[in-house]
């Protein structure tokens, strides 16, 4: 439509969705005490481990219905001579969740059982229901000596980079919200606001950069709720490390490692820059560096305060209230932690050949990138004894030195940075014909990664979960026996497997059969995924050795207005991962 000079398009989309987990919990993962809060029989549960990450189990530990989100979007674009703006946003509700009874709960509702979850403190995205939004921005597009140049100004995505599959490589600019994965339809990255420009400084040559006016973290499934991997990471979701029989006793009692506020970055300080290169119509080179602050959190720890020994005679950083020396400013506590200024380099590539062959691929070069510490260890020396677990296992446990360093009441930092390098490749290849489709779609990536002088495992380790426990200090048989969850845990407890390696790799592979006019406006989509991680584990779980991850779906797409989907995604083959969040979702909508 059109008023005067003005031109206003008016976009949008409501689609109507049902999620179900579609694999019970691993019980090796779901505490005993907590299953039996959760009224889930049997002994066959991890008797010590898993309770910081095991709300979701506690609530969904069956194939069972999960989430029935309805999404409804809108954009409006408007364009004036030179210049244009876009406006976009959706609303959304959750009615399953929001009135769904849960067994267990979680630290967001105080672990009350036989109600529904509280989402009052989760990130305003994370909520059953809302309205935000996506895209506001306006631009402009000028003549600058005889050279195009497009600046863009508002909240907007910026995709940079090559791969389709793997993360952390060169498209870092906007954060992602995870759980979009299980929506069709849904966007797995979330705006930023940016002050874009876009000059072209010949037919073959773009210089392109970006200030960003706004730090923005990415957004974490709510505790409890049936996909969330982690209880006492998301927002509003304060505790962790507890005591006692279970997790709603702990709630009860204080026996939980308290949350400090957040340490969020600066809005300023982070810009980038690209130069791109079209050598021929079907060829483009690119190159990026960009300055970035962490998107995602990293868990740091404030030590404990205390002079003296606890009733026991010992000294850790955290003390329950029954001991008479407690005193909750004195205990140590936790806090997320986004660090800033990790620079990224990065030179991409993508080609076409003959009539429809693509390749693809993508260097990155990542300067100060942090890395998780093993919350394990960070446990055993702020929350426990150091000293005291130390002089049991007859040497120092893995970061001992850092607690003594520390001064009381100070802040150990739970990541080390390194230098990291991400490189990944990949073709695209239509098929025609094949199953009497019109065209069978392949698409093959491998990623690789390699963090540069990685500290042995006698230094220091990373991101292994402490679902299964801790050998306190690498290859200590008397620390196994100490920190592990039992004798059913002390060969994964105890391995060097699961800790970040120097080198991972892993491929993906993705399938589509396209079906025009089924019957007439009918189109059915149907398509399947492959992934394998090959070797190593990488500090960002985009390898997870061995892991095997896949999909299967269908897609149906009526008169370009009418869809319909419904997909199986999930993973397995490795104990140190998530591996039972297999999930079936089956959605339906309308474009206008």
């Amino acid at each position: 439509m059109s008023f005067g000079e003005v031109d206003a398009t008016l976009s949008g989309s409501l689609t109507a969705g049902a999620i179900w987990s579609a694999e019970s919990a691993d019980s090796d993962r779901l505490f005993q005490g907590n299953a039996e809060a959760a009224g889930l029989k049997g002994s066959g549960y991890n008797p010590e481990g898993g309770r910081n990450n095991d709300d979701a189990r506690g609530n969904y530990s069956e194939r069972e219905l999960a989430s029935t989100p309805i999404i409804f979007t809108t954009q409006l674009d408007l364009s004036y001579r030179n210049v244009g703006a876009r406006i976009a946003g959706k609303a959304w509700y959750d009615a399953f969740q929001e009135h769904h009874e849960v067994p267990f709960g979680s630290l967001a509702n105080g672990y009350a059982s036989n109600e529904p979850l509280d989402d009052s403190n989760y990130h305003r995205l994370s909520r059953f229901k809302g309205a935000s939004f996506t895209e506001v921005y306006a631009y402009g597009n000028f003549d600058v000596a005889d050279h195009d140049l497009k600046v863009t100004l508002g909240d907007q995505y910026l995709s940079w980079g090559e791969s389709k599959f793997f993360i952390n490589g060169i498209n870092t600019v906007n954060p992602y919200r995870p759980a979009a994965l299980r929506m069709p339809g849904d966007n797995l990255r979330l705006p930023t606001t940016l002050l874009l420009a876009e000059l072209e400084l010949s037919k073959s040559w773009q210089l392109g950069a970006f200030y960003q006016l706004d730090w923005d973290s990415s957004v974490l499934d709510g505790c409890g709720t049936a996909f969330s991997t982690h209880d006492y990471v998301a927002e509003g979701c304060a505790g962790a490390v507890p005591a006692g029989s279970d997790d709603r006793y702990a709630y009860e009692n204080g026996l939980f490692v308290d949350r400090a506020a957040d340490n969020t970055p600066s809005d300023s300080g982070q810009f980038g820059i690209s130069l791109a290169y079209q050598p021929s119509e079907d060829t483009a080179l690119s190159a990026y560096a960009m300055n970035i602050h962490s998107r995602r959190p990293y868990v740091s720890v404030i030590t404990g305060g205390y002079s003296g020994p606890d009733d026991s005679g010992l000294s850790p950083g955290w003390r329950p209230p029954g001991d008479s020396t407690y005193d909750p400013d004195l205990n140590a506590k936790y806090f997320n932690d986004y660090p800033e200024d990790i620079q990224v380099f990065g030179l991409g590539l993508h080609s076409r050949f003959g009539q429809a062959t693509q390749v693809f691929g993508e260097y990155s070069f990542r300067h100060d990138q942090p890395l998780q510490l093993a919350t394990a260890d960070l446990v055993a020396s702020f929350v426990r004894d150091p000293n005291a677990l130390s002089g049991a296992i007859g040497e120092d446990i893995t970061l001992a030195d850092g607690a003594r360093s520390t001064p009381a009441g100070g802040i150990f930092e739970g990541y080390d940075r390194y230098d990291v390098s991400q490189l990944t490749f990949g073709a695209i290849q239509p098929v025609p014909g094949v199953l009497g489709s019109k065209a069978l779609v392949l698409v093959g990536e491998v990623g690789m990664k390699y963090v540069h002088d990685l500290a042995s495992l006698d230094e220091r380790r990373y991101n292994k979960g402490d679902v299964y426990g801790t050998d306190l200090a690498q290859g200590s048989e008397i620390g196994c026996a100490i920190g592990t969850s039992g004798p059913d845990y002390t060969d994964r407890g105890c391995s060097g497997d699961g800790y970040t390696t120097d080198f991972s790799w892993g491929y993906r592979l993705r399938g589509q059969l396209i079906y025009p006019n089924v019957i007439p406006g009918l189109t059915l989509t149907p398509y399947a995924m492959f992934g394998h991680d090959v070797s190593g584990w990488s500090y960002d779980v985009n390898f997870v050795e061995d892991r095997l991850l896949g999909s299967v779906g269908l897609k149906a797409d009526y008169q370009d207005r009418y869809h319909a989907e419904i997909l199986w995604a999930g993973s397995g083959n490795t104990p140190y991962a998530d591996t039972d969040f297999d999930f079936i979702t089956a959605s339906v909508g309308v474009s206008f």
